[in-house]
Parts: structure tokens; C-alpha cells; sequence
């Protein structure tokens, strides 16, 4: 028999959504990005999973609140949640420029901030000038190596929105992440507005608001 159970009871802490979930390979640990307007900054809490008996036991959480990083909005509150292949990192973002990369222990389900990376930094020729920018999507390589982002920016007021492909390199001892090159989506209709991914078999599809573009992974 299944239970509703509360997540602010869960958790300890105010919950008033559920914005994205990712569950670990070996599905022992569920992670939940969560918000309340009673909080300045959302969280990513971390909750162990019997696997026999399906109860949830809270185990720890990230917030940016706690790390003294001052994210570009003032409030953070995660949207999306993307785990590595063989889980032992885990990606979270928002409607901001910026991707808060953690790491994951495997044994305990524990996070720890590795960074916050700046995507404004990533494009290349605007020097990091970004009047606005966001994240919309992340889709990591079958060997967690590569990453590919699909980002919109504005670099002038009242200026056009802009969409790019960006690949990433993760750095496999430290997990940082390196921004290698970048490829206009501008040909896309309505890809600036919301472009999205999804990956399989080592294929990118990125769709916009009527037209989509396929590709191999690490073509690009």
C-alpha cells in the first residue's frame, strides 16, 4: 500500500512545489527541487528510497542560501534537475544564468557544491555581457563527459533573443565544467524562446516553436 507523505515533514524545511525529480542509477536516492515563497532560496533535497518498503527518509539538501554565493536573480529556486550517466554528479538551474554542478556520494546520497558555473561567460564575443540569459536544457553524453546546454540571451536592451548550442566539457577529476564552442540556433523558428533537447543513442534533437534540428553528439 502506497502513502501520501507531506515533504515539509519530509524534508524539515517549508514546501510549496515540486519543480523537477531525478532518481539515482541504482534508484536508492531521490532528488527533488523544491521552493516556498517563505524562503529566499529553493533547495535540492536529497531522500533515501527503501527499495523494499518504498519509505522516503530525508538525508540532507543544497541550498544556495548556505553557500554565501551571490546567484545573479538575488533568489534561487531550481526548475530542473539532470544527473550524469553513472550519477555521480548532479546539475540543477533555474531561470537563471548560472548552473549550480554537485557532486553525489554514491553510498550516503550526500551533495556538495563543486560550482556555480556562469553561462555568460560561454558565449562567444559578448565577453560575458549578458543583459539577461537562461538555461534551458542540459543533455549529458552516455559517458557523462560531454555536455550540450541550449541557452537565450539578450546582450542589448529591447535587443533580439538569442539561442545557442553550447558544449561542455566536464572535467572528470574535479567535475567542473568548460565551455568549448558554440552554435547559433537562429535557424530554428521560436528555438529562442524555449529550446529544448532530448538524447538517445548518441543523437541531440532540438526543437523550437515549429521547426527541430537533429545532429550526433559530438559533432557539434
Amino acid at each position: 500500500m502506497h502513502t501520501v507523505k507531506d515533504l515539509a515533514d519530509l524534508t524539515g524545511h517549508p514546501v510549496e512545489w515540486v519543480r523537477a525529480l531525478a532518481l539515482s542509477p541504482d534508484g536508492s536516492y531521490l532528488y527533488l527541487a523544491t521552493g516556498s515563497y517563505s524562503m529566499e532560496n529553493g533547495k535540492v533535497d536529497a531522500v533515501a528510497v527503501d527499495r523494499t518498503s518504498g519509505v522516503l527518509t530525508a538525508v540532507g539538501h543544497f541550498s544556495a542560501g548556505e553557500t554565501g554565493i551571490e546567484f545573479v536573480n538575488a533568489y534561487w529556486w531550481p526548475s530542473h534537475l539532470r544527473m550524469k550517466p553513472g550519477g555521480e554528479q548532479l546539475y540543477a538551474w533555474g531561470k537563471t544564468a548560472q548552473v549550480v554542478v554537485l557532486s553525489r556520494d554514491s553510498t550516503t546520497g550526500a551533495t556538495e557544491l563543486i560550482e556555480v558555473h556562469e553561462l555568460a561567460s560561454d558565449v562567444p564575443g559578448d565577453g560575458g555581457a549578458w543583459l539577461d540569459g537562461w538555461l534551458h536544457d542540459l543533455q549529458p553524453t552516455s559517458d557523462g563527459l560531454t555536455l550540450y546546454g541550449t541557452v537565450s540571451y539578450q546582450v542589448e536592451m529591447g535587443g533580439p533573443v538569442e539561442a545557442d548550442l553550447i558544449r561542455y566539457l566536464a572535467n572528470p577529476q574535479t567535475g567542473l565544467l568548460e565551455a568549448v564552442d558554440a552554435t547559433s540556433l537562429s535557424g530554428i523558428e521560436g528555438v529562442e524562446y524555449g529550446p529544448q533537447m532530448s538524447s538517445e543513442a548518441g543523437k541531440l534533437a532540438i526543437s523550437g516553436g515549429g521547426d527541430w534540428l537533429a545532429m550526433t553528439m559530438g559533432s557539434v
